[in-house]
């Protein structure tokens, strides 16, 4: 169970990763609000992909 929680919230944020940085490259879906805001989230999505990954590595 708690695998799989670690794994959709990996999900979840490399989809809001990819978000930020589509909207960064092309503007898409956002339309380049801040492109600032659009990299520390990316950066923040990353970090937390690698935690939940790390941890759902533990509980193997």
């Amino acid at each position: 169970m708690e695998k799989s929680i670690c794994l959709a919230v990996a999900i979840l944020a490399g989809l809001l990763a990819f978000l930020m940085v589509a909207d960064a490259a092309i503007g898409f879906p956002f339309g380049k609000a801040n492109i600032v805001v659009d990299i520390l989230i990316a950066i923040g999505a990353a970090i937390l992909i690698w935690q939940s990954v790390a941890t759902a590595r533990e509980f193997r």
